[in-house]
């Protein structure tokens, strides 16, 4: 069994329906910590940036680093990406990974999208 992001406001009784609905709360928390890089804005710049971490048998978040960049370099994306997780690892909670009757950390990847809004 897959690690998902434990939220309250997911249903108990499904597991497909809590792991989407889980899915859906940590993208939520994550949008909301991610602050985009000013520079990158005032020059119309988007990007990718995937952070690997690794969920914990206690079910928390560690080892929190760069995994890929998918965009332009040296533009501050990869720092607010990496901010971005690191603010919600603080409060986050996992279901550990459970495999063959014990729990087990496991690594996990997610991609942070700095998309700029459409101007009408």
């Amino acid at each position: 069994m897959d690690p998902y992001y434990l939220s309250d406001d997911c249903p108990d009784d499904d597991f497909w329906s809590k792991n989407r609905c889980a899915d859906l709360a940590l993208h939520k928390v994550l949008t909301a910590a991610t602050i985009y890089p000013k520079t990158a804005k005032e020059k119309s710049l988007e990007a990718t940036v995937y952070i690997r971490y690794t969920v914990t048998v206690e079910g928390k978040m560690e080892n929190i680093e760069l995994a890929k960049l998918v965009g332009e370099e040296n533009m501050g994306f990869e720092e607010a990406a990496l901010n971005a997780v690191k603010t919600v690892a603080k409060t986050a909670k996992w279901k550990a990974t459970k495999h063959k009757g014990e729990y087990i950390p496991m690594k996990m990847v997610v991609p942070i999208k700095f998309k700029l809004e459409e101007q009408d």
